[in-house]
């Protein structure tokens, strides 16, 4: 069964789940479906038998991604400063997440914090992966010394 979103609901479809926008809703079905060789959304649950226990099922497991979705982004502290080292041209970008400390130098104007998020979840992918690199964007940082951790060391 073929997946979609939109803000009207067309003839033979039914409304499943629904989020705030249409890039939260690309970002779910992203992480919720396959893509078939049309670069269609397809949801696992409704692939074999379109029941409304399926359709049921799948909506819980939207659910339940969104929350996980959305209690990352709220769980990811964002601090931005004047970089000590550069001053006033760089902004210094801190992510405090999971307990470690990341940072990374930016060239000003200062980015949105929309930016530095989506920044920080490509930068997770790179490192994900049977050719997993190490980050380069965000490294470790120790705030008492304003100084970047040097891995290895």
């Amino acid at each position: 069964m073929i997946v979609r979103y939109g803000v009207t609901v067309p003839d033979g479809f039914l409304p499943v789940f629904s989020v705030n926008t249409a890039e939260e809703a690309e970002r779910l079905l992203i992480l919720a479906c396959r893509r078939n060789y049309d670069g269609q959304f397809v949801a696992p649950e409704l692939a074999q038998e379109q029941t409304l226990d399926n359709l049921w099922a799948f909506g819980d497991r939207l659910e339940g991604l969104y929350e996980t979705m959305t209690e990352k982004r709220t769980s990811m502290k964002i601090e931005m400063k004047p970089d000590p080292l550069y001053g006033k041209s760089h902004t210094l970008v801190t992510i405090e997440h999971r307990g470690r400390i990341y940072a990374t130098r930016w060239a000003n104007p200062a980015p949105s914090e929309d930016r530095v998020r989506e920044a920080w979840e490509q930068d997770r992918r790179r490192g994900r992966g049977p050719v997993a690199r190490r980050s380069r964007t965000f490294r470790p940082y120790n705030q008492s010394t304003d100084l970047f951790i040097v891995e290895g060391a």
